[in-house]
């Protein structure tokens, strides 16, 4: 799976990071990012763009994209395929 945030409409309400902590964290303005497999921090160019995540399970990973009040975060299987 990967995964798009869309900085420019995250709002920090972070949904994300309660439902998928392993794989959102709020980044220092308060924006959501990924956090990789190895939880090291992003740069704001790796956050927004695309991702493969394989830290919390995908249906946690989706459920929190789907909570996203602003729609600020994508998700694609490998193949391209919009999930969220």
């Amino acid at each position: 799976m990967k995964i798009v945030v869309d900085r420019m409409k995250c709002i920090g309400a972070a949904p994300c990071v309660v439902i998928a902590a392993r794989t959102f964290q709020l980044d220092a303005e308060g924006k959501a990012e990924v956090i990789d497999v190895d939880r090291k921090q992003q740069t704001v160019e790796e956050s927004s763009g695309v991702v493969t995540v394989h830290n919390d399970a995908r249906e946690i990973v989706i459920e929190a994209a789907r909570s996203c009040p602003t729609n600020a975060i994508s998700l694609f299987e490998d193949d391209g395929t919009r999930i969220v």
